[in-house]
């Protein structure tokens, strides 16, 4: 198995498994944005970019029958920013991963995508895999981009896919210091005595869902459906201000949030129906909001 991004946050997690599960597993990282602590010690590192490094080497000489996609560039302000980065990393990046599986021992490549990104702003929720496509930052739309990349070059060179939605995914491992990753990000600063930010009133509504429940649902996938897509979620809103308050409660704190204007290319509203990969995958995610937050904490407060 390869993983692309394995130094990464929700990648290193999916390391860990496949290794406990007996696999040998490899990550394909640059190491840019992920942590080289995180990297299991059995997984063998090759440190390349996915836009310039020379992919098809590692892939020659690991030989893995699949590949999990999980190296990107993650955060929607740093794609509005500098869209060009975004495009690099995600578009050009990806292509050149799935061009560098043609003719090799790969047979499937499992992709991390994103649903609220890729959604966009709905009218009936929870949004279906066959819901309209209607991504309103680059982010998103370099994201629906790979998607179809995927689709194009699985059909031209022959091996199979499944694509993963997820939605807003958190726990261990995500930086509290990053672009992305509401939860992290709040928990980080609370622990500290700093202030938090919240753009918007507050209102905004997302589907979170804590990283083991994710990673399982990779696992599964490995068996999943040739030409599959599945969302990863809880079918559950939670607020961005009940996600403070929860925090806030959590780590004793006794500050109030900073409202900030709300940014063009946040989602007001995003929820996943997850009953497809409940069905298909036997899937269920089993930690519930409450106790994933409470989780992030601890280890926040440890690390």
């Amino acid at each position: 198995m390869i993983v692309t991004g394995g130094a990464g946050f929700i990648g290193s997690h999916i390391v860990d498994r496949l290794i406990i599960e007996g696999y040998e597993v490899a990550v394909l990282d640059n190491i840019s944005s992920g942590n080289r602590l995180n990297i299991n010690d059995k997984a063998k590192l090759y440190e390349i970019d996915l836009y310039n490094g020379d992919i098809g080497s590692a892939i020659h000489d690991f030989q893995p029958n699949l590949v999990f996609h999980l190296a990107a560039q993650s955060s929607v302000s740093v794609s509005e920013s500098n869209p060009t980065e975004d495009a690099t990393n995600n578009i050009l990046g990806s292509l050149n991963l799935y061009k560098a599986c043609k003719n090799t021992s790969v047979e499937k490549i499992i992709l991390s995508s994103t649903g609220g990104a890729i959604y966009g702003d709905q009218n009936e929720f929870p949004c279906l895999e066959n819901s309209s496509l209607n991504p309103i930052s680059p982010y998103g739309v370099s994201k629906l981009t790979s998607e179809k990349y995927l689709e194009v070059f699985a059909g031209l060179y022959g091996y199979q896919y499944t694509i993963l939605r997820y939605g807003n995914v958190y726990g261990p491992r995500q930086s509290p210091s990053g672009e992305a990753g509401v939860i992290s990000i709040f928990a980080g600063l609370l622990l500290k005595g700093n202030s938090v930010n919240i753009f918007g009133d507050g209102s905004q509504l997302r589907d979170y869902i804590y990283i083991s429940d994710v990673v399982e649902a990779n696992i599964l996938a490995m068996n999943a459906p040739n030409k599959s897509i599945y969302n990863i979620s809880t079918n559950k809103a939670t607020s961005v201000i009940e996600i403070f308050t929860l925090i806030k409660s959590l780590t004793k704190s006794t500050n109030s949030p900073t409202f900030m204007p709300r940014r063009k290319s946040d989602v007001d509203k995003i929820v996943l129906n997850n009953s497809k990969a409940t069905k298909e995958l036997k899937w269920l995610p089993q930690v519930d909001i409450e106790d994933g937050i409470a989780r992030t904490v601890d280890y926040l407060k440890n690390n």
